[in-house]
């Protein structure tokens, strides 16, 4: 520990160095805004994105061919040097037989972090070439396992018909071949005509140091991976393509004691025809057919399976009403290793709204899960049905902004057969009828917003499992100014209660937010938050043979008793931005974290506290 404290302060010395040498290299105008940085945020070289809105609901992206990029546009150069340094206390510092502390997941003692990030992008002619390298030292084992290390780098070079890159890249073909980040090379070339061919070769694993250290601590294991991709455009809306994707994990890099709990090397390879059609930007078809070869355990030539994977996604639009339909269906020995597709799965769902005026719109959905595609399962398939349905009332006379949603939904369990007595030969059968309402008012610059939700569980196989629970929310979120001053204060509170009908007690969960930002006009920013989760929770417990679950409870053969249980976190973390010159590219950040935890069971409390220190100078031209 005391050669990483050394290497660490040594490290350090020579990047305030540099970034004193380097001062008189900056531009002279200042960037856009950018947000405090606190010791755990790891460094982005590119430019920054607008903030998302707190109430937006982000639609998860699919996975698409990667496009090359355009050889058109300014050079740009970013270097950026971070240090943070911090001292932890946890009281009581509790350890396990190997000094690690326990229940805490963080490091007591000094600790220091020191990052050196660096992007390039320049035009050379036709081509274009950019680079990116962000390396890290660290002392602190549950930051980074490694002491130095590669976090990322690439090479890529690009024209207008080609694409070479070295190095990590995110790989997305298809959803059902392709879809992830490995360490190697990838190639894009376009023809004429709308043709496309990417292929790739390298590793996929979760750090660049795994790549060659096969004992590093927390390392999972490593995969061969490999693949190609020729698509065909079809006017600017029409788009067919074929995949092939391999991967094989690598024995010597599983761990034995991983391999003891299940992590197996595999090798699979599959291939795929996948389409996206639209018509007249009214109607969208989108689907994918595949195929797979898999050796569920290189340890064993012989045992390889083959199976195949599909799905069809639709989309049409037509005036006020729209109405979308997904379905996929996975075999039992269907794998996509570099897709992560689940098997043996069945899912097919349905959703259509319209709109009955300017201020209502009607919204109904139908979701249907199963699995046993082959009935080879002997307990029975498992089903999942979600029926669910919504109205939307905004604009309304007299209200301004506000917008109500009532609506009712429903999760519907036809389980596999009970093997064990007295259910055996049972099926499981479990509803729960949900209906809720929100209401969203906007105030000026503030947004104040409230939920409820009634869910009522009925285990049909199991009446007294039965439970109800309610929960509540209320937020309130808002952005104003005062002069040059910028503030940014919120709130938010979460309540859910549970009800047991088979004995006599409550669970109640709690979650309460407190925030608030300051950007003052020149030099300074703060930031301060509270945050608290608790739950009141029981612990059930039967008197079988007159042992007492609870000494301090009578001894009553053949009762069920629920003993006290939970937990209740209060944190704070209040933090101060000194931005040195008035330059939002040189900045300084002290913060405190106070993080305090309580458990109903005696002697299991513990405090953290976090004193830390960040230093960051980014250069740009």
């Amino acid at each position: 520990m005391q050669e990483r404290h050394s290497f660490s302060g040594l490290l350090l010395a020579l990047i305030v160095g540099l970034a004193v040498a380097a001062a008189g290299q900056a531009p002279s105008r200042l960037p856009g805004q950018t947000a405090p940085v606190t010791p755990g945020q790891t460094p982005e070289p590119a430019a920054q994105q607008p903030a998302t809105p707190l109430d937006k609901k982000e639609e998860p992206k699919q996975p698409s061919a990667p496009s090359t990029p355009a050889v058109s546009g300014e050079n740009q150069q970013f270097i950026e040097l971070k240090v943070g340094a911090n001292q932890t206390w946890i009281d009581p510092d509790v350890r396990d037989e190997q000094g690690r502390p326990v229940r805490s997941f963080l490091t007591p003692g000094k600790n220091v972090t020191a990052d050196v990030s660096y992007f390039q992008d320049h035009a050379f002619g036709s081509k274009r070439i950019q680079a990116l390298a962000i390396y890290r030292n660290n002392n602190d084992p549950r930051v980074d396992p490694e002491s130095n290390s590669l976090q990322r780098g690439y090479v890529r070079v690009s024209s207008p018909n080609w694409e070479w890159n070295v190095g990590d890249a995110l790989i997305g073909y298809s959803r059902l071949t392709y879809n992830q980040n490995i360490k190697g090379l990838s190639v894009n070339r376009k023809f004429a005509g709308g043709f496309r061919l990417m292929a790739n070769a390298g590793v996929f694993t979760d750090r660049w140091g795994s790549v060659w250290k096969n004992a590093l601590q927390g390392k999972p294991f490593t995969r061969a991976v490999a693949g190609l991709r020729a698509e065909q455009r079809i006017g600017q809306d029409k788009i067919i393509g074929f995949n092939i994707s391999h991967g094989r994990d690598m024995q010597s890099s599983i761990r034995p004691d991983l391999q003891q709990f299940g992590l197996i090397p595999l090798n699979n390879q599959i291939a795929s025809i996948d389409a996206r059609l639209t018509f007249r930007r009214v109607f969208t078809v989108e689907g994918e057919w595949a195929y797979s070869q898999t050796n569920f355990d290189t340890r064993i030539y012989a045992d390889k399976r083959k199976d195949y994977g599909g799905r069809l996604d639709t989309n049409l639009r037509v005036g006020r009403f729209f109405l979308r339909t997904s379905y996929v269906r996975l075999m039992p020995s269907f794998l996509s290793l570099n897709a992560r597709q689940l098997a043996d799965l069945q899912d097919g769902a349905l959703r259509a709204g319209v709109d009955l005026s300017d201020s209502v719109t009607l919204e109904g959905s139908y979701r249907r899960t199963n699995n046993n595609l082959r009935e080879q399962r002997p307990e029975g398939a498992t089903v999942f049905r979600m029926p669910e349905v919504r109205m939307t009332f905004r604009n309304l006379a007299g209200l301004g902004k506000a917008i109500f949603e009532v609506g009712y939904r429903e999760r519907q369990q036809d389980g596999a057969f009970r093997t064990a007595d007295p259910l055996k030969g049972r099926k499981e059968d479990r509803r729960t009828p949900i209906p809720f309402a929100e209401v969203a008012i906007p105030l000026g610059n503030s947004l104040i917003s409230v939920g409820f939700e009634h869910r009522m569980n009925q285990n049909n196989l199991v009446p007294s499992e039965n439970t109800t629970a309610n929960r509540w929310s209320g937020s309130l979120r808002s952005n104003f100014g005062l002069g040059r001053w910028t503030f940014a204060p919120m709130f938010r509170y979460e309540m859910e209660r549970e009800e047991f009908f088979r004995v006599l007690g409550f669970n109640s969960n709690r979650s309460m937010l407190a925030a608030g930002y300051i950007d003052a006009p020149k030099y300074f920013a703060f930031e301060a938050t509270y945050r608290a989760l608790g739950a009141s929770l029981f612990a059930e417990c039967v008197e079988a043979s007159g042992t007492p679950c609870n000494p301090m409870m009578p001894v009553v053969p053949g009762t069920t008793i629920l003993l006290p249980s939970g937990f209740r976190r209060p944190a704070f973390h209040g933090a101060v931005t000194f931005k040195l010159f008035n330059n939002e590219d040189r900045f300084i950040v002290v913060a405190i974290d106070r993080n305090t935890n309580f458990f109903a069971l005696p002697g299991r409390n513990f405090n953290e506290r976090v004193v830390s220190l960040t230093f960051v100078y980014r250069m740009r031209r």
